[in-house]
């Protein structure tokens, strides 16, 4: 019996494969799949995996490192190890976004004559630089891939204009929309110490850490936001830091730091984090995930980069391009503060892309559904 493979490396990663491997659970399934972690994030992803009860089959032995190569050299190297040692044992290689991990895993099933399946495929903005190396990453792997699960039209739209095969086209949703499903229908949710005394309505999220920003759009961002809070006293504005040596450095500034209503925090469990989406009135970041988070709270959100590939948000209103050298970010703030953005349906999914993507399995493995496991609570 073959053992298909579920790779990750990163919290962000996790996130989005959490859905599929708790349907994975649902159904039966384990035995089918191993999971792999790549070991990048090591000490961000514990919280998720005790609280979903996830034990990885097998971990990668990677070095820190900051160059993205070295990375890429580690991960292809153990994970090619791994299936060396197994000859002929792997259906599937199944990796989430564009990260490192995601790319070397795409790689190595092409170097191996795996079938590699992409979730979260087709997202572009069609500017190698823009995020840098990701946009690489994820058009050399849409090429590499035996299907690419996509999670909204415009993605799908966007591969078939790349000359993808229909066949390896399917589009799933995307499985973040699942995850919010999750959490909302968890016996426990209850948020933890670290943010309860920020869950009133006036609160804005602040997010930075994409390569594009570890410059002086930092230095920028911090003097805004300052600039932001002083204007907003009665708002609180929640900067959540991110492991990274430079912003760990730049979220010291004296300044930030003495301005009564900004509150640096630590990263805060997913979880805690959609609490605080529903406490929230704005959001500033460039993650790409907050902005598929942040309209199924119906949170605007200012996006600090050039480009962004998640146009959907754009195009619902909920999510605007802002510079930081030419001022716009205050009256962009202003307004979504002024006029606020409902949307009725949610153009990343109706929280069932797990489903799909493992009845695509269901049928390519020939697997049969199995009665359901339950899946304790205590783990949600």
């Amino acid at each position: 019996m073959k053992n298909s493979l579920i790779i990750f490396g990163t919290r962000p990663e996790l996130i989005k494969l959490i859905p599929i491997l708790l349907e994975i659970r649902k159904r039966g399934w384990e035995k089918h799949f191993k999971i792999i972690f790549t070991q990048q994030h090591k000490d961000l992803i514990h919280d998720l995996l005790e609280r979903f009860n996830i034990t990885p089959d097998h971990s990668l032995a990677i070095s820190e490192h900051e160059m993205i190569g070295l990375t890429l050299s580690d991960i292809r190297r153990e994970l090619q190890k791994y299936i060396t040692e197994r000859p002929g044992e792997i259906g599937f290689i199944l990796a989430q976004g564009d990260t490192t991990s995601c790319f070397a895993a795409a790689m190595t099933a092409s170097a191996n004559q795996i079938p590699f399946a992409h979730v979260e495929a087709g997202l572009r903005t069609y500017d190698l630089n823009h995020p840098f190396p990701e946009e690489y990453f994820r058009q050399v792997i849409s090429q590499h891939a035996a299907v690419n699960f996509t999670p909204t039209k415009s993605a799908t739209d966007n591969l078939l204009s790349e000359n993808v095969s229909t066949d390896k086209i399917l589009q799933t949703g995307n499985t973040i929309v699942d995850m919010v499903e999750i959490w909302k229908n968890a016996a426990k949710n209850e948020p933890s110490i670290a943010v309860q005394p920020f869950l009133k309505s006036n609160n804005v999220l602040i997010t930075c850490h994409r390569r594009e920003n570890q410059n002086s759009n930092f230095d920028c961002l911090i003097d805004s936001v300052i600039d932001l809070a002083n204007t907003h006293v009665d708002l609180n504005f929640l900067w959540l830091c991110h492991p990274n040596p430079f912003v760990e450095e730049k979220l010291k500034h004296e300044k930030l730091n003495n301005t009564t209503n900004i509150y640096v925090l630590e990263p805060v469990h997913l979880f805690d984090m959609f609490a605080l989406y529903k406490t929230s009135k704005v959001i500033i970041t460039d993650s790409g995930g907050i902005q598929e988070e942040a309209i199924s709270f119906n949170v605007p959100t200012l996006v600090i980069r050039e480009k962004t590939e998640r146009k959907e948000a754009l195009d619902s209103g909920n999510a605007k391009i802002v510079s930081l050298s030419d001022g716009t970010i205050r009256s962009v703030f202003n307004n979504f503060l002024n006029h606020p953005v409902e949307n009725d349906i949610n153009p990343f999914g109706d929280g069932k892309a797990a489903v799909r993507i493992l009845d695509y399995f269901g049928d390519q493995l020939k697997i049969s559904y199995q009665e359901p496991n339950l899946i304790q609570e205590d783990n949600q």
